[in-house]
């Protein structure tokens, strides 16, 4: 019976220091990771922004090749060039939309609410035309 109740806590604490190594060790990893993260961004702050900026635009790229990429392969002269069209005509409305809502976000913290009231209009017309103005085929 003393064997069964040790074995029980046995279990119970083994559970419990996994669970706390596990803890540790992502603590740990996190603190390796981010520490020299925020150094950077607060020591260097320029620095870091273009340096995460290009690494998103770098992702951004890539992820839009590998798109187009699969979607190209194997497709005839014809389907490509729709294909190419209807990809553009995305990627011209994706960046409506981004530019749109970064230049009004920008306009309303430099004070400018009307102009950035305007921009955002234009973003919503712009953003029509592409949309049901241009033709899908």
């Amino acid at each position: 019976m003393v064997q069964k109740i040790l074995s029980g806590y046995k279990k119970l604490f083994g559970g419990l220091f996994k669970i706390l190594a596990l803890f540790a060790v992502c603590a740990g990893f996190g603190c390796l990771l981010v520490y020299p993260l925020w150094l950077f961004a607060t020591t260097k702050p320029r620095t870091y922004t273009a340096v995460v900026f290009c690494a998103f635009a770098l992702a951004a790229v890539l992820f839009a090749a590998g798109k187009i990429r699969s979607k190209l392969h194997g497709a005839t002269a014809e389907e490509r060039r729709k294909k190419r069209a209807a990809f553009a005509l995305g990627a011209a409305k994706t960046a409506v939309v981004i530019l749109g809502v970064c230049v009004a976000c920008a306009l309303v913290l430099n004070g400018m609410r009307l102009a950035a009231l305007v921009t955002a209009a234009a973003a919503v017309v712009l953003y029509g035309l592409c949309a049901f103005g241009a033709k899908n085929n």
